[in-house]
C-alpha cells in the first residue's frame, strides 16, 4: 500500500474512505496528503463514509479534502465529481 507522501507525488486524484481499517484514520490520511503537496499542486481528494452527518464531513474538509460523499456513492457521481 502506498504511502501519503507517495500518493502525493504520483496521484491524479485520491479516492479514499473515512475508515481505513489497519492502517490509518482517514481525516490523518488526507492531512499527511496535503502536507506532503508540492505547493504547486493540489490534488483532489475525494472523501466517501458512512458518517457524513454532523463533525465528520467538517474535520475531512478541514483535513484538506475537496468533496465528502455518503456510503454508498454511485460511481457516476464520482466520476462526474473528477471531471469537475
Amino acid at each position: 500500500m502506498a504511502t501519503a507522501t507517495e500518493l502525493a507525488a504520483e496521484a491524479d486524484a485520491i479516492v479514499t474512505d473515512l475508515c481505513i481499517e489497519g492502517w490509518m484514520d482517514g481525516v490523518a490520511f488526507v492531512a499527511r496528503v496535503r502536507a506532503a503537496e508540492k505547493e504547486a499542486t493540489r490534488i483532489p481528494i475525494l472523501v466517501v463514509t458512512a458518517h457524513v452527518q454532523g463533525a465528520t464531513r467538517a474535520h475531512a474538509i478541514m483535513a484538506g479534502a475537496d468533496m465528502v460523499f455518503a456510503k454508498p456513492c454511485p460511481p457516476e457521481m464520482l466520476a462526474a465529481a473528477l471531471r469537475q
